[in-house]
C-alpha cells in the first residue's frame, strides 16, 4: 500500500509479514522492533511481490525505515472462532461468548463475528444457509459444535 510520497519523490510503502510462533518473550510487552532476520524477509517478501507484478524492482532499492513487530492471536487451522465459552465445569455457559483467533483478518470479519456473538447472545436463529454454514464453521475450529 502506498503510503506517502518523499521530497525526492521516491515512494514510502508500508507492508506487513507474519512469523509464526509459540514462544513469547514479551507477552506483556508485544510491540517490539523487528529483528534483522525479519526486516530482511519482510524486504524479499516485498520485492517478490513487486517483481510478480512486472514492476523492475531490485533487492537492492528496498529500504527498511521503521517498524515494529507485534503479537497476533491464531487459531491452529488460522479460522478464527465465536462461540460459548466453556464453564469450569465444562458445560457450555449462555452468557458468555468468545471471539478470538483473529490474526489480521478480525477488522474485515468483525461485523459478520459481533453479528454471530448478538445473536448467541439474544438467542436469535437465524436459518439462512450461509450464516448457519459460517457460523458451524467458527464453532468447529474449537470443537464446540
Amino acid at each position: 500500500m502506498q503510503h506517502k510520497l518523499k521530497r525526492d519523490n521516491s515512494t514510502l510503502t508500508k507492508r506487513k509479514t507474519f512469523k509464526f510462533s509459540t514462544r513469547f518473550q514479551y507477552l506483556y510487552n508485544p510491540f517490539q522492533n523487528p529483528s534483522l532476520q525479519e526486516i530482511n524477509t519482510c524486504k524479499e517478501e516485498f520485492c517478490q511481490y513487486l517483481q510478480l507484478n512486472k514492476l523492475p524492482i531490485e533487492l537492492a532499492n528496498v529500504e527498511y525505515h521503521q517498524g515494529y513487530s507485534c503479537m497476533y492471536s491464531l487459531s491452529s487451522s488460522q479460522i478464527p472462532y465465536v462461540h460459548y465459552l466453556k464453564r469450569n465445569n465444562g458445560q457450555l455457559d449462555n452468557n458468555f461468548v468468545g471471539m478470538a483467533g483473529m490474526c489480521g483478518i478480525g477488522a474485515k470479519g468483525s461485523l459478520c463475528y459481533g453479528f454471530i456473538a448478538a445473536n448467541l447472545l439474544s438467542g436469535v436463529h437465524l436459518t439462512d444457509k450461509m450464516y448457519e454454514l459460517t457460523k458451524a464453521k467458527l464453532a468447529s475450529e474449537v470443537g464446540l459444535d
